[in-house]
């Protein structure tokens, strides 16, 4: 009988022209056979006359429990609202589509009210939302104030020390902490410039750099095999560098991922990368015999989640640590970093909901990059990564 239902509820919307997906007239059935299981109709199954007590409907709904459980006493909790509204939603649906309006117009008003009190719920909703994130997070401008911060930091090195940051290689010259601030300065402004740029997850952490030719030669086998995430440097006339995202979240949806770089982000790059090369060049503490700084297939590590493990006073260390930076360590990183700066500890998340939340009401078309550059779905993106947060 309920097939025979499901048959007509398709027939006559499309009749009116109206598109319906048959998975959710399915749906609809699926709701009315459990609230007529509930009700004990002494009906045939797809006999929809049961729906005409309304009252006992509004009894078994009313009495159903979802599969949330209360924390304290284990039970499970009674429907939320919304999902009493979407069962009322479902009968009139079906009635509508049998074009039965016996009790049509009584589950209309039960919709109708329930969409009052979802709208009265979810304002509350949004209103501590958006203290909880005025609380957490900071506005869009406030994060472009410290990667400008960050910037004239950068500068302040350049302008002390030139553009190569050469030091010829003289040890009297050479200050093992005044060198270890300067590259975790530019390691920082080069991981801000990149979350703000590409509003990602930690997977920027592990990336490693490769010669552009090098990875282009690949065969698509050793490509697609391959797990790392690189940042593939192309000389200037052979075209912009780029990232290639082999491991992150939610590979298994989107795929690798090519993120094209801009020439600000390449332009510090080089410069902080001179500076990393210099340093492993003149103190000759780069790890190569675990291929951890170096691999063994001649990529280099990019970022590090420190520069050394101690300064002694007279200005030596003892060693230079070949620790790249990972996942978890960038969240402490950053958090570290955030928590000086604002006073509050921010992730990569936060910089992702502050971007895209500036972008989704600022520039629109942005939204599909920002897709793109954290490898989730726009609507993911939507409802998790662009919180209400006035910027």
């Amino acid at each position: 009988m309920y097939a025979e239902i499901r048959t007509t509820i398709l027939q006559k919307y499309e009749q009116r022209g109206i598109s319906i997906k048959p998975a959710s007239v399915d749906k609809y059935i699926l709701d009315v056979k459990k609230i007529q299981s509930l009700i004990k109709s002494e009906g045939a199954v797809g006999d929809l006359s049961f729906l005409y007590d309304v009252d006992a409907v509004v009894s078994v709904v009313e009495s159903m429990r979802g599969r949330k459980r209360d924390p304290e006493t284990g039970e499970k909790v009674f429907l939320s609202n919304n999902t009493k509204r979407n069962y009322y939603q479902s009968i009139v649906s079906v009635l509508d589509g049998m074009n039965d309006y016996t009790s049509l117009a009584s589950y209309q008003k039960l919709v109708n009210a329930l969409n009052t009190s979802y709208k009265h719920d979810n304002k509350i909703a949004h209103d501590q939302l958006t203290k909880k994130n005025e609380e957490a997070l900071i506005s869009y401008d406030a994060l472009k104030e410290v990667i400008s911060k960050s910037d004239e930091e950068v500068r302040q090195i350049r302008e002390r020390f030139g553009v190569t940051h050469n030091f010829k290689g003289e040890k009297s010259l050479f200050n093992v902490p005044t060198w270890v601030d300067d590259m975790n300065t530019l390691q920082t402004n080069l991981l801000l410039k990149l979350y703000f740029h590409f509003p990602a997850r930690n997977e920027f952490a592990t990336l490693k750099k490769i010669d552009g030719v090098k990875y282009e030669n690949m065969d698509k086998e050793t490509k697609e095999a391959d797990e790392n995430n690189y940042w593939v440097q192309k000389k200037v006339r052979e075209g912009n560098s780029y990232l290639v995202i082999n491991t992150y979240k939610t590979k298994g949806l989107y795929d690798t991922r090519i993120l094209e770089i801009n020439e600000d982000i390449q332009s510090v790059f080089n410069y902080y990368w001179t500076i990393v090369r210099r340093f492993n060049k003149i103190k000759n503490y780069i790890a190569k015999e675990d291929g951890s700084a170096t691999g063994s297939d001649g990529t280099k590590s990019i970022f590090y989640a420190r520069f050394y493990d101690k300064v002694f006073e007279n200005g030596t260390i003892d060693r230079w640590s070949d620790s790249p930076m990972t996942n978890n360590k960038l969240s402490k990183y950053f958090a570290r970093f955030f928590l000086k700066e604002v006073g509050k500890p921010l992730s990569t998340t936060a910089i992702a909901k502050i971007v895209n939340s500036h972008d989704n009401k600022e520039h629109a078309d942005a939204i599909s990059f920002n897709s793109l550059a954290r490898g989730s779905g726009i609507g993911t993106l939507a409802s998790v990564y662009m919180p209400m947060l006035p910027l």
